[in-house]
């Protein structure tokens, strides 16, 4: 087997301090990558292949490549950075945030005008804002958007928060993935009113397993924005580590995989619609 030893402190330094050395470093480290994969067997293929594949990324953001839309972004705050880059978000927009939930979406890039609302500190309810319709440029809108099931494991707490889940409270607003995703639709209808005709919509949302079965959040929720007279405008993939597991089932058996892990989420990019959906009226 062929050992590639690890750079030294030194060594790491010494990329630090050249854009141009580190980007030529990354390039010589595929290379060697994709090599030594030729002589490694299966298992280890199979991880070396995803290490090139974040070495190739590496390379596309060093290099201010185009925005992809399935990308590992460090961060929410990433994400809305490189939705900025696309033009989706101005700099003069002034945007909607209804699910607050610490600003980490802000952290990167944000307008010069943003509105936020938190449930936990403000009482807001994302479904009924006070705010009058046609008021904002943008919105981005990052509900809870998967219903933790019956089984408790150690990363539901943290879970909760990065994902909005907080937004539930002591008194969960919802216990089945249908009411989660009626949640949603009211949601989404309200941030159809807020935003001013042809703003644009950024939605959060996923497909997961609940049940043993495969719940398709992303597909529900764009329906409905289509049915509200919402427009398709992009769609982005937001690829992330997927969560511990139990390793076996109640009652002590081995648990079987049967689902193909989701370890990524959804991001729809929508315009609204240029009439007022509840009188159609052209605006």
């Amino acid at each position: 087997m062929t050992t590639v030893e690890e750079p030294t402190v030194a060594e790491l330094v010494d990329l630090a301090e050249s854009r141009t050395s580190l980007e030529q470093d990354i390039v010589t480290v595929l290379d060697l990558v994709y090599e030594v994969i030729e002589d490694l067997s299966h298992p280890e293929h199979a991880a070396l292949g995803r290490l090139a594949r974040f070495v190739d990324q590496a390379g596309e953001e060093l290099g201010d490549g185009p925005v992809l839309a399935a990308t590992y972004w460090p961060t929410n705050g990433h994400m809305v950075d490189d939705l900025h880059r696309l033009g989706y978000l101005a700099c003069t927009d002034h945007v909607l945030d209804p699910t607050f939930e610490g600003g980490i979406w802000w952290r990167e890039w944000r307008p010069a005008m943003l509105t936020t609302c938190h449930r936990a500190e403000d009482g807001s309810d994302f479904r009924a804002l006070p705010f009058d319709s046609h008021t904002f440029d943008a919105v981005t809108y990052d509900p809870p958007y998967v219903c933790p099931g019956g089984r408790k494991t150690s990363t539901i707490p943290g879970f909760h928060d990065r994902f909005g889940m907080a937004e539930g409270g002591d008194t969960p607003m919802f216990s089945t993935p249908a009411e989660l995703q009626q949640l949603i639709n009211d949601g989404l209808a309200e941030m159809v009113r807020v935003v001013k005709p042809g703003g644009l919509i950024l939605t959060k949302c996923q497909d997961y397993v609940w049940g043993g079965r495969l719940w398709e959040g992303a597909t529900l929720t764009r329906n409905h924005a289509v049915d509200l007279g919402c427009t398709v405008v992009d769609r982005l993939e937001f690829i992330t580590r997927p969560r511990p597991q139990p390793a076996t089932n109640p009652d002590g058996s081995p648990r079987r995989q049967v689902h193909a892990r989701r370890n990524l989420s959804t991001l729809w990019v929508f315009r609204a619609p240029n009439v007022d959906t509840r009188q159609g009226v052209l605006l």
